[in-house]
């Protein structure tokens, strides 16, 4: 059975890229970062950005909340522990201090005073600020999937048919531009315009033209990186999205 709150008291966020939002399932469309935290809660995110950098990359909501970052991948290779230790201190009505120890002692045994103290180093570390709630009515411009109407059972034809769309040409119907976390940036001096990008790219994104340099549409781009690794002149990077400020989602 799968467990949908109607409200949080805390979100913890694995991969700072996540912040712009993600899709919670079927491609139905983006959801904020924050769309089911209380009003007063706490964002946590495992990052070595700053919390104001990360506030380019969230929505505005009428809610306040508290955002806090915490370098969880440099302090454990169990990244929740970094966090839970974050979000003791930015939202201590959750659990309490004294409870998470003794529960982290006895998790894990052997380790428990050293896991343990990864928690206390990240509740004195953490860094955060307060986020105000935005002035006036907030519109979240929010992308959603539109799909066909399916065929009722005595239209299908017989057999399997998929219907997709002509060579070359994307999906207007599956975008993946919200799984990305990085994206692939071609310098020009150094592509030669063999085409291996376009030809190798699974979901049909980048344009067939080598005058534009198989120019990439970002709606379809989900960042794999498969044109880099076979780029045989190194001509194409894979960026954090992070760093393209006007990649915001909204």
């Amino acid at each position: 059975m799968l467990y949908e709150p109607r409200s949080v008291d805390a979100v913890l966020v694995y991969d700072d890229t996540l912040i712009r939002g993600g899709e919670p399932w079927a491609h139905i469309g983006l959801q904020a970062i924050h769309e089911k935290l209380k009003d007063g809660g706490a964002i946590v995110v495992n990052s070595k950005r700053d919390p104001e950098y990360l506030l380019n990359f969230i929505p505005p909501t009428n809610k306040k909340y508290t955002l806090a970052v915490i370098d969880a991948e440099g302090m454990d290779k169990i990244f929740i522990l970094p966090l839970i230790g974050a979000m003791l201190k930015v939202a201590p009505g959750i659990v309490s201090y004294r409870a998470v120890i003794a529960a982290v002692k006895e998790r894990y045994k052997a380790e428990g005073i050293k896991k343990a103290e990864v928690v206390r180093e990240a509740y004195n570390k953490v860094r955060f600020i307060e986020v105000p709630p935005a002035t006036g009515p907030i519109q979240l411009k929010r992308r959603s999937r539109k799909f066909e109407e399916f065929p009722k059972w005595y239209e299908m034809p017989e057999g399997i048919v998929v219907f997709a769309p002509p060579v070359d040409t994307p999906n207007p119907h599956y975008k993946t531009d919200t799984f990305r976390t990085f994206r692939p940036v071609t310098d020009p001096e150094k592509c030669n315009k063999d085409g291996l990008c376009w030809l190798y790219c699974p979901d049909s994104a980048r344009s067939p033209d080598p005058e534009k340099l198989f120019e990439v549409n970002l709606e379809y781009c989900k960042g794999c990186g498969i044109c880099a690794e076979v780029c045989p002149t190194k001509a194409i990077k894979m960026v954090n999205e992070l760093e393209f400020k006007e990649a915001r989602l909204w």
